[in-house]
């Protein structure tokens, strides 16, 4: 399982194509190292973070359905506090390229 953990957003920045770029770079990476999706948590409600990923082809997924890492994650999240909003799992799928 990959897993993006990253932190973004500085003002200024939005509209520019910035996160979508960083994702994209790491999609293409995570192709070549063989792996079959990325995951990340966020907030569900916040316009630039749930919303936003699903438009990058993230789906939220039940924690039940999430591996034990991503998992010890939201656990982790749970008790620093970070959950004070609705968190959710995502998962985007990755294609790799037809010969």
């Amino acid at each position: 399982m990959f897993v993006i953990k990253i932190a973004y957003g500085y003002h200024g920045t939005a509209g520019r194509g910035i996160g979508r770029a960083l994702i994209e770079q790491v999609a293409g990476w995570a192709i070549g190292q063989g792996y079959e999706a990325m995951t990340l948590t966020t907030f569900t409600e916040v316009a630039w973070n749930g919303p936003y990923y699903e438009r990058l082809g993230f789906r939220a997924i039940d924690e039940s359905d999430a591996g034990p890492e991503l998992r010890a994650i939201r656990e982790a999240e749970r008790r620093a506090g970070i959950d004070v909003a609705p968190r959710t799992a995502m998962r985007r799928p990755l294609e790799r390229e037809r010969p």
